[in-house]
């Protein structure tokens, strides 16, 4: 099974994970429209437009049919007025809708975008990594965490395996507190963002993310931004980013990259966390 990620995003939203205001579009008017409404709903001044494929590196990708256009697979547009937006992002949406975009993970062949997603933007001070991943010589579900994003995570896995944190799950009993505080302490998080009682922030956000991977088994699922934990808690927000997964041959992978210490799957789900100051009203 492959989804994309306003696929993804869907499924842990019905989980209960806080996914931030989008809408995809399928044509150039329906991503002018649901730009402007995105303006409009959460009073920001910046859209993200994201093409939708089963394949990773899209922020560096490139259209086959635009190779001088400076267009990639994933755009901030930034406008103070609405008609100004939904016009900016209709022209974008025409030339990425039925376009072939190429990245490391597509290979020269690309894949043609048929579908886009229309974003609010969110202000991002610190970026985390989170995967889920099934390790199949245990037969258990691996909590894994970094303090180094998740953009150039296969880099950080090659150079710098010691930053990479693991946490084997017991699918009998789930994601165990003491398990998410170690993982808190290794990256660096106190106060509420650290705790387990309460809020329960970390707890909920990893047992759900859990639960859909456990219950939506995925080849694929496309990455994207997930603010968390909800508004009201009064710490920095943090974004569950990216949710993917594909088969591998041999040795695990994050986004189709080997790791430096590879754990022989086939199947895992990965995310990175984004912590942030400032997110759309709307959220």
């Amino acid at each position: 099974m492959n989804i994309h990620e306003h696929q993804a995003k869907e499924l842990l939203s019905s989980y209960g994970v806080t996914v931030p205001l989008g809408t995809v579009a399928f044509t150039p008017e329906q991503a002018g429209a649901a730009a402007a409404s995105l303006m409009e709903r959460t009073g920001g001044h910046m859209v993200i437009i994201k093409a939708q494929i089963h394949a990773g590196g899209r922020g560096k990708g490139r259209f086959r049919e635009h190779p001088d256009a400076g267009l990639a697979g994933v755009n901030v547009v930034a406008s103070g007025q609405t008609s100004l937006m939904g016009e900016r992002m209709t022209e974008l949406a025409e030339k990425m809708l039925g376009s072939t975009l190429v990245t490391v993970q597509t290979g020269p062949s690309g894949k043609v975008v048929n579908r886009v997603l229309l974003e609010a933007a969110v202000e991002i001070t610190q970026e985390l990594y989170l995967a889920i991943q099934l390790d199949r010589r245990i037969a258990r579900p691996v909590l894994l965490a970094s303090t180094e994003g998740g953009v150039e995570i296969e880099e950080v896995a090659a150079s710098s395996p010691e930053k990479l944190h693991t946490e084997i799950i017991d699918p009998a009993v789930g994601v165990r507190p003491f398990q998410l505080r170690r993982l808190a302490r290794r990256l660096g998080l106190s106060g509420a963002a650290a705790s387990d009682r309460r809020s329960k922030p970390s707890r909920r956000v990893a047992s759900r993310a859990t639960s859909t991977r456990a219950r939506h088994p995925a080849r694929w699922a496309d990455s994207f931004p997930l603010p968390w934990p909800p508004k009201g808690l009064g710490i920095p927000a943090v974004a569950l980013t990216a949710a993917r997964a594909s088969a591998v041959r041999g040795r695990a992978c994050f986004w189709g990259f080997p790791w430096a210490r590879a754990i022989p799957c086939r199947t895992r789900l990965t995310a990175s966390l984004s912590v942030g100051s400032a997110w759309p009203a709307a959220l």
